[in-house]
């Protein structure tokens, strides 16, 4: 996943002397450029601030701040993408992706149905 951030001062009167964060990411349901704007009164706050948003932003491979508007098939979709992958062994240990494919897209095809 793409992710870009910005970190400056702001100059406009209303904000003058806060420090603003920007971030941009591509939203994991639609693919979309989305922007995420960060005030903080310290430089330090603004990056710890930073560093967490783009920390929730990985785990959630994109889809945080969807999570109230976003469909059960979006949902499953991003779940399909980035977790339920092929199994990766290295030396004989499961690293990463799940061991059976077959269950886990029967299962969400049977959500899918109810939940639409």
């Amino acid at each position: 996943m793409k992710i870009r951030s910005k970190l400056y001062k702001s100059k406009q009167e209303s904000r003058k002397g806060k420090w603003i964060v920007r971030i941009i990411y591509a939203d994991a349901a639609s693919g979309r450029e989305k922007e995420k704007q960060i005030t903080r009164d310290r430089r330090s706050d603004a990056v710890d601030a930073r560093d967490a948003f783009i920390e929730q932003l990985k785990k959630s491979h994109g889809g945080i701040t969807k999570g109230k508007q976003m469909t059960f098939n979006d949902l499953a979709t991003v779940l399909e993408q980035a977790h339920y992958k092929k199994a990766k062994i290295v030396e004989g240990i499961k690293t990463e992706g799940v061991r059976s494919l077959a269950p886990v897209k029967s299962y969400l095809s049977v959500l899918r149905q109810y939940f639409g």
